[in-house]
């Protein structure tokens, strides 16, 4: 069976980094699109990974009038999409490892341009549904922040994993220090090497 790479394995067991994680209006914890697509490369490679649409759907489109306050009435389009995305995992010799997938929808609201609520709506719903298919990788892909926020980590281990990611951690290895390539304080010290959270495998 193909199989993730040990120093994959042990990045994918940190605990997110906290600022990573931003808060919506509402006080709900995510990631930016951006993030997640950056992490995927870190941690799988340019080639390592790929993405596809399974489906796509308008749920609704509405040319609607409203009054911003202090300012004159204006239109515009409301328009909503669900999608559905795969995430595929490979190992180096592109051989698939896992296979992830899940649905979600975004809209776009009060747009003058019906193209630009149209695409925007959609974006919104294929960017949503690929962080939701990433986060069944694990914290460093948002699943902690399922649970009020967290970022400590929730997985910890994985039990096919054990000879690669002990229960519990060393303190050296809970505590991070100032990675050499990007010098922010998220690498760790583990017996597979140097980890950031952010580079990945590091080279001493």
């Amino acid at each position: 069976m193909s199989q993730l790479s040990d120093k994959q394995r042990k990045v994918l067991l940190h605990p997110i980094q906290a600022d990573r994680v931003f808060q919506t209006p509402q006080g709900m914890s995510h990631l930016k699109a951006f993030d997640v697509l950056a992490h995927l490369n870190r941690i799988f490679g340019f080639e390592g990974w790929d993405t596809e649409v399974k489906s796509e759907a308008l749920i609704f489109e509405d040319f609607v009038t409203w009054k911003p306050k202090d300012w004159p009435e204006r239109q515009g389009w409301d328009v909503a999409y669900k999608a559905t995305v795969r995430l595929v995992i490979k190992n180096s010799e592109g051989m698939i490892v896992t296979v992830k997938e899940d649905s979600a929808a975004g809209d776009a609201l009060h747009q003058p341009s019906r193209a630009d609520a149209h695409h925007l709506a959609l974006t919104s719903a294929v960017s949503t549904a690929l962080k939701r298919a990433a986060n069944g990788l694990g914290d460093q892909f948002g699943l902690s922040l399922y649970d009020k926020g967290l970022t400590a980590a929730l997985v910890k281990e994985v039990v096919p994993y054990k000879e690669t990611a002990p229960a519990e951690a060393t303190e050296e290895e809970q505590m991070p220090s100032e990675c050499p390539e990007c010098s922010k304080e998220a690498a760790y010290v583990t017996n597979a090497g140097l980890i950031c959270d952010y580079c990945g495998p590091v080279k001493a």
